[in-house]
């Protein structure tokens, strides 16, 4: 697969905001590392890597993090602190309420 530079840059610039909000979400839940990557079926090294922004989680995992864990979709793409972290009030974790 060939990959034009811009397709490369776009997945760059975004990759380490996307990283930073797991980061984010994970310690606002008060999951450890081992305990969301269980969660998601996934080896902690691979979460690791998509903290840490030398990979790209799939947006199906994206997806799964949004609707099993609240997330606001937008906030968790682009990491904007204009949105809540959480879709709603409702779902926030207890642990994330006491942080906020």
């Amino acid at each position: 697969m060939n990959l034009s530079p811009s397709v490369i840059a776009y997945s760059d610039r975004f990759r380490p905001a996307i990283g930073n909000s797991l980061r984010c979400a994970r310690v606002a839940l008060g999951r450890s590392q081992d305990d969301m990557a269980r969660e998601l079926g996934i080896a902690r090294q691979t979460l690791a890597g998509y903290e840490n922004g030398h990979s790209e989680p799939l947006s199906s995992l994206l997806a799964r993090l949004c609707e099993d864990f609240g997330l606001d979709p937008a906030w968790l793409l682009a990491g904007a602190s204009s949105r809540p972290m959480f879709a709603t009030d409702a779902i926030r974790p207890q642990n994330a309420l006491e942080r906020a």
